[in-house]
């Protein structure tokens, strides 16, 4: 049986203590398991492995961390679709919803394939002009084309299919998933998808009239934003981690990609209770 990859964000103060009762859970349950390499140079650990090997070697990855660090590991193991089991030692925790104490109880169901596996969609995006050309760009929450520092707003273009749908006058716009959908492009008032969906959100940030609502569009539909004029930086984010420079002559393209990301959860948790949880819903009896 193929090996349990273990993957942390060193930043976590807790991910040590987390990453040794999770190993020593494994050996007692008799599962082999190997470890990425910076983790394991900070436990100690004979054998690291990069992040891609363990997508290479492992049939399930544990990732000990907050919904960064899960963010940071899918776009690491891209293109290959192994299962992600996430530890939340961060805070809000969307992606990574088990707790490091309810570890040594899900695990074993988990193991035993009781688990609920859901599919979520990726971005694909590429950027191109006259002078250059970026392919094989990936997200999981959104891509943002925004501007640096300056109080001058972005003049852009944006087209679905060839077809022209609006210019906007805005800070920036949010290209988000239905994953990140609860991420920048809620805060910015988009709205709220289920994370399996194949679908994307389109959230100008912060535009200058108030018609310029988000839309939702289908899996097939191909994003292109065209920036006309930017007084100053103009940038592109990838999940909020990965960043490149832009010039108004670049056009952005962004598409659902033919690959997911495979998330675990303990059978019984439901997205809405979460969403209840996180956003601090209360029902009402009137």
């Amino acid at each position: 049986m193929k090996p349990i990859g273990i993957y942390g964000n060193l930043e976590k103060p807790k991910v040590a203590s987390v990453a040794r009762a999770l190993m020593a859970r494994l050996q007692r349950l008799r599962q082999k398991f190997l470890v990425e390499e910076k983790l394991a140079d900070l436990l100690g650990h004979r054998d690291g492995h990069s992040v891609a090997a363990l997508g290479r070697v492992c049939r399930m990855l544990i990732v000990l961390g907050g919904d960064g660090t899960v963010l940071r590991a899918a776009r690491a193991l891209h293109p290959r679709e192994i299962p992600l089991l996430a530890v939340n030692l961060g805070k809000l925790g969307f992606l990574a919803a088990v707790t490091p104490s309810e570890l040594h109880d899900v695990l074993p169901e988990i193991l035993a394939g009781r688990g609920r596996l859901t599919a979520h969609s990726m971005l694909r995006v590429s950027v191109e002009s006259a002078n250059r050309r970026l392919r094989g760009l990936v997200a999981l929450n959104d891509a943002v084309v925004s501007r640096g520092i300056g109080s001058r707003l972005i003049e852009m273009e944006l087209r679905v299919n060839g077809e022209f749908l609006n210019s906007y006058f805005c800070d920036g716009m949010i290209l988000a998933t239905a994953t990140g959908s609860t991420a920048y492009s809620l805060s910015a008032g988009g709205p709220i998808l289920v994370p399996w969906a194949r679908a994307m959100a389109i959230t100008p940030i912060c535009p200058h009239t108030i018609s310029n609502r988000s839309m939702v569009l289908v899996e097939r539909a191909v994003i292109e934003l065209r920036v006309l004029r930017c007084p100053g930086e103009l940038f592109l984010s990838l999940d909020g981690q990965d960043t490149y420079r832009l010039s108004a002559e670049d056009r952005v393209s962004a598409r659902l990609g033919r690959f997911c990301v495979r998330m675990l959860r303990p059978a019984g948790r439901d997205f809405f209770a979460l969403l209840r949880k996180k956003l601090h819903w209360a029902g009402s009896n009137i």
